[in-house]
């Protein structure tokens, strides 16, 4: 038996934005617009195409992803501010070396 629609489509924008945080540099605003695609997929999804045991699987399956989404985007966010701290004391270690010589 094949996975229903919702089951798909959700699946696939999930592998999307994977695949986009997975980049060296992260294209923001396509993750963006994929994020808004796949809230609207998962607010609009209809229970009635899919029986309940379906439904409650494509629910936890969108939680648990979503979960581990939000940590992977933490630990970028994370590390984005740890770089500009490391950025901002060059500058400031730089600034200080030009004003005393």
């Amino acid at each position: 038996m094949s996975e229903p629609e919702p089951t798909l489509l959700a699946s696939t924008l999930r592998a999307q934005m994977d695949t986009l945080l997975t980049e060296s540099t992260v294209p923001v605003e396509e993750l963006e617009v994929l994020a808004q695609i796949y809230n609207q997929h998962i607010s609009n999804a209809q229970p009635g195409q899919m029986t309940t045991a379906e439904y409650a699987g494509f629910l936890q399956t969108n939680l648990d992803w979503l979960n581990t989404f939000i940590d992977k985007l933490s630990a970028a966010k994370l590390a984005v501010a740890a770089e500009l701290i490391t950025i901002q004391k060059g500058k400031k270690a730089k600034q200080g070396y030009s004003e005393n010589n």
